[in-house]
């Protein structure tokens, strides 16, 4: 425990800053996917919507596909054996007692503005498994396809603005754990390729450059006669979702709000500069133009497996890591000073940590989901804190376990979203949103 820690009394497993934050009032708010899909799929049944919290908040998550180590990052063992604490050095943070990797100054400087949870723990240790664990809450299952959290706070929370509940950036990955499960398709994100891309472009945002609206208007009303005679003719209430759909895609298409939220060239060159020209920078700065329009959730990931360093786990790391702290860091800034950070949750973690133990032949860490840590900060939760505390050497929990049906829970609850609530199964099988998880209580401010 650290002189500052001592003077302040604050026990290693709760380090919180010595000015008190104030409690803010209870918020709550929305968001919510499947890859390959066209506007069709994302806008068709649109229409669940739940109860207006009353403050919408939205979300951010920076995925960090594949587990970053904590032991290079967010929960150092300075004092450690060296096979176990590795080549990185701590920095001091702006929170006094409160120390991270000396890659991370950014996010170092903007530890005020968010909370280390040092006491993530699972048992499932493959990438699949772990992933599906931390972005549904639940275990997977051979029989039921779990719904991501992101897709469930779309069906409950719905649209805002004519912008889509949910984005993934780039896209959905190969594997469907960002996507709607059992929801179905309507609940799948919508995929804002690459903003880091020198010709960006949102896919099915933009018409044929020999179609203009006048010609997309005459298309629709055809469009609109022809799906009127079949109604008549098959008296099907499916048409009215495909009529739905028609609408929501027609009017994001034509609306020119989303089209400038997605159009991050309008940002200050500096400023995109802060947030790093990197899928993740990029993806973050749109990102908080995308919640500044209306959308609830927003899911950044690069390329599957990025952060799974079995090998030149620190060569790796030293290319990564600066580019994860300029996009979060800068993301957590500039939110606070536009008045969006207390509206907007940012969540930075992957599907498990990696192992105390350096391998020596591969200088790698492996899959590691005993204890792990991951960032989390806005939208009303407690900030400048660190949660939990694990072992000397980061082998085990040593206060305040955290699991993932807890994380899912927190934010169900602060999204407005009753986690107790139970959907039926095409086969009448009752799904309860959390399994038998309360939020994590530490958190709430």
């Amino acid at each position: 425990m650290t002189d500052e820690m001592k003077s302040a009394k604050l026990a290693p497993s709760a380090i919180c800053q010595s000015e008190a934050w104030p409690r803010r009032a209870f918020l709550k708010f929305g968001g919510a996917g499947l890859f390959g899909l066209t506007l069709a799929n994302v806008f068709a049944l649109q229409r669940a919507y739940g109860k207006s919290p009353d403050k919408d908040i939205s979300v951010i998550v920076i995925w960090l596909t594949g587990g970053l180590g904590q032991h290079d990052s967010f929960d150092m063992k300075p004092n450690a054996p060296a096979e176990i604490r590795g080549e990185f050095s701590p920095i001091p943070t702006s929170v006094p007692g409160i120390e991270i990797c000396e890659l991370l100054p950014t996010m170092a400087r903007q530890a005020p503005r968010y909370t280390i949870i040092r006491s993530m723990t699972h048992d499932q240790a493959d990438h699949g498994v772990g992933q599906h664990l931390m972005l549904t809450g639940y275990r997977q299952s051979p029989s039921l396809d779990y719904p991501c959290i992101a897709s469930v706070v779309a069906k409950e929370r719905g649209w805002r603005d004519d912008m889509p509940p949910y984005v993934v950036v780039p896209e959905m990955q190969p594997l469907p754990y960002f996507g709607p499960g059992i929801l179905g398709s309507e609940y799948t994100p919508f995929g804002s390729g690459d903003p880091n891309a020198s010709t960006y472009q949102v896919p099915d945002l933009n018409l044929p450059l020999d179609v203009d609206w006048a010609r997309m208007e005459v298309r629709r009303r055809l469009l609109t006669a022809v799906e009127g005679r079949f109604r008549q003719m098959e008296e099907d209430p499916r048409f009215e979702a495909i009529d739905n759909f028609s609408q929501r895609a027609f009017a994001l298409m034509s609306s020119a709000k989303a089209r400038a939220a997605f159009d991050i060239s309008k940002e200050p060159a500096k400023l995109r500069e802060r947030y790093g020209y990197t899928l993740t920078g990029q993806g973050a700065l749109l990102a908080r133009r995308l919640v500044e329009a209306g959308v609830r959730f927003v899911l950044i990931s690069k390329a599957f497996g990025t952060f799974d360093t079995h090998s030149s786990n620190f060569k790796t790391l030293r290319g990564e890591l600066p580019e994860i702290d300029m996009a979060a860091g800068t993301l957590f800034e500039d939110l606070d000073q536009r008045g969006l950070l207390d509206s907007t949750i940012v969540l930075v973690t992957g599907e498990f940590g990696r192992t105390p133990k350096i391998n020596n032949s591969n200088a790698g860490r492996d899959h590691w989901p005993k204890a792990f840590s991951l960032v989390i900060g806005g939208g009303g939760l407690k900030r400048g804190c660190v949660i939990g505390a694990t072992d000397g050497n980061g082998d085990g929990i040593k206060d305040d376990p955290v699991k993932p049906e807890q994380l899912a829970a927190t934010l169900y609850e602060r999204l407005g979203v009753d986690y107790n609530k139970i959907y039926q199964t095409t086969i009448g099988r009752p799904l309860k949103l959390v399994n038998d998880a309360q939020p994590i209580r530490e958190l709430y401010a």
